[in-house]
């Protein structure tokens, strides 16, 4: 009768739940669950464990895990996968508490909760769509304008410039053009930029009547180099001229393609190379050696990883999106001139807007007026999170003297057979898993003087969802190096208020039995 009424008692001040609501700018797939009493839980309140169930059918189903106290009165539900909340039907919840006296303290159903609906519009999007509402005006701006005839002006870039003086200089010396579009396929963005150059490239060595050599990997790209070769070669007057051996197929190969373009380069020493398009490892040697045959080089590419070795080796290099905006440049057509030159003004926006929000922040923050700070904020584009939808994340605390991380691969073995000679060869075997991974599924605890390992923690090993081994060794037990108060999900030691006993396990024994962690965190 007394244990009887010191559970009803302690009931009394347990997290349960007050309200479930739609969550705001959603989908519907998301419900706000509010608690009561589970911010300041008692001392002895683990866990806090929420069960959902269509109302009046159905089994339980275990959809929240959370660690006690809760930073913030209000969870939300819907995150979980396998679990997920559907528009317009009517759940139940219940909660269950656990206590560190190995207790599971059951709450009565809530019958109240709202159905999830989604919305039309999301208010927290305005800022993305002025901002799109921006930019296609200035874009159809200048596009109006280039189309009636105004002359705008582009900022000068060198390697567009010089393209037409690398023609002339082949034309002067009497040597050919070599033009490399790249060896990636037709799909490529590059590849089509590169082949909108070429064009132009073809139209000025007809005039120039200057030889030119397409060697290609692609057969696609290889045939629609052919056709735009021979259209500049129309559209300068002279369809004559054009020497159908000049664009041909060499291999789809990477490397025999680039000795093949390298023994071109030795032998018919061209002028003017061209290198434009998409390039892997082959970039270095391709440019190097047109460096070695003494031509000027001019290299165009959006491969991030191969501008280093263009800009060292080439007079000239067209980095990123200079190389989509090359065909305007050349061409100066009307719509590509005001594409152009709406993108250049969208760009000086974004930057007034950045100069703007740190004014803005820096001025909020000396006077701390809150109208200065509502405006930045209004400024600040969002992740397209829902405010009521938080992502919460709190690391797991750590005794001073030790250093908590994850496992590193090199550690492996070591860990294993520390596991094994202070635990048990099964355990040992257990984590094999969780240091398979990447990342590994696991946390160790490391004495922060000697580096020696202190405690362990893994999760999703024997099945997925469940938590351990977890263990701590003799010397570091009762020092708090076990799962400790605050950590949200698998990534802070499985989110509950646990102590290791004596004997390396979790405790209490009860605690964990039938408790299944759920993969619906968000680890940060």
């Amino acid at each position: 009768m007394i244990a009887f009424t010191f559970l009803v008692l302690a009931a009394l001040s347990l997290p349960e739940i007050t309200s479930v609501t739609n969550a705001p700018n959603d989908d519907g797939s998301t419900l706000l669950i509010e608690f009561s009493g589970a911010v300041d839980a008692p001392a002895d309140a683990g866990a806090l464990m929420v069960q959902r169930r269509t109302a009046g059918v159905g089994p339980w189903e275990t959809v929240l895990t959370e660690a006690l106290p809760l930073e913030e009165p209000v969870l939300p539900d819907g995150f979980d996968p396998d679990f997920p909340i559907l528009p317009m039907v009517q759940y139940e919840y219940r909660t269950i508490t656990f206590t560190l006296a190995g207790d599971s303290l059951f709450s009565d159903v809530f019958t109240g909760a709202e159905m999830a609906s989604g919305e039309w519009f999301n208010n927290e999007e305005i800022p993305v769509l002025l901002g799109c509402v921006i930019f296609m005006t200035l874009i159809l701006y200048y596009f109006r304008r280039a189309q009636r005839g105004v002359d705008l002006y582009l900022r000068p870039i060198a390697g567009i410039e010089a393209i037409d003086e690398a023609i002339g200089r082949a034309t002067e010396m009497g040597k050919p053009i070599l033009y490399v579009p790249g060896l990636s396929s037709i799909s490529d963005v590059a590849t089509i930029a590169s082949l909108t150059i070429l064009g132009r490239v073809a139209r000025k060595v007809a005039e120039y009547q200057t030889p030119l050599m397409v060697p290609n990997c692609d057969p696609i790209v290889f045939t629609i180099a052919e056709e735009t070769v021979k259209q500049g070669y129309l559209e300068a007057g002279r369809p004559d001229a054009f020497d159908p051996d000049s664009v041909f197929f060499l291999t789809q190969s990477q490397f025999a393609y680039v000795a093949g373009v390298n023994g071109i380069m030795m032998r018919d020493k061209p002028a003017t190379n061209f290198y434009l398009g998409m390039f892997w490892a082959e970039s270095l040697i391709l440019a190097e050696t047109g460096s070695l045959s003494g031509a000027i080089q001019i290299a165009g590419t959006d491969a991030v990883t191969q501008l280093p070795f263009f800009i060292t080796t080439c007079d000239y290099t067209l980095i990123g999106e200079e190389l989509y905006a090359a065909s305007a440049y050349l061409g100066r057509e009307p719509k590509q001139l005001g594409s152009v030159k709406g993108q250049d003004a969208c760009k000086a926006v974004i930057m007034a807007f950045i100069v703007l929000g740190i004014l803005l922040s820096i001025i909020s923050a000396i006077t701390g007026n809150q109208w200065i700070h509502s405006f930045k904020e209004f400024l600040t584009i969002t992740d397209g999170r829902s405010s009521g939808s938080p992502v919460r994340y709190c690391g797991p605390s750590v005794p001073e003297g030790y250093i908590l991380r994850r496992p590193m691969a090199s550690e492996s073995s070591l860990l294993q057979s520390r596991i094994e000679e202070n635990f048990s060869p099964g355990w040992s075997s257990e984590v094999l898993p969780a240091l398979g991974r990447t990342p590994p599924s696991m946390r160790i605890v490391l004495c922060s003087e000697t580096l020696s390992l202190a405690g362990f923690c893994a999760w999703d090993c024997t099945a997925l969802g469940f938590l351990g081994p977890v263990g701590v060794l003799e010397g570091h037990r009762g020092k708090g190096t076990g799962p400790g108060p605050g950590p949200c999900g698998p990534a802070g030691y499985a989110g509950l208020r646990l102590r290791l006993c004596r004997g390396g396990g979790c405790r209490p024994g009860g605690f964990l039995q039938g408790c299944v962690f759920r993969r619906g965190y968000r680890e940060q």
